[in-house]
């Protein structure tokens, strides 16, 4: 058992996947907040249209 932990703590086979998996997570949470604030200057905007 220990040394299936020493290896996974050593080991850096899914070292790629994590980097990956993380850029992807930034990519996303800056997508969310752009598509967001996007969304609070279109608000803004169509309040202010008069018919």
């Amino acid at each position: 058992m220990a040394a299936l932990l020493k290896r996974l703590y050593l080991g850096e086979e899914g070292q790629g996947l994590v980097e990956y998996s993380l850029i992807l997570a930034l990519i996303a949470a800056m997508c969310f907040v752009a598509v967001r604030e996007f969304g609070v200057m279109v608000k803004g905007l169509y309040e202010k249209v008069t018919f």
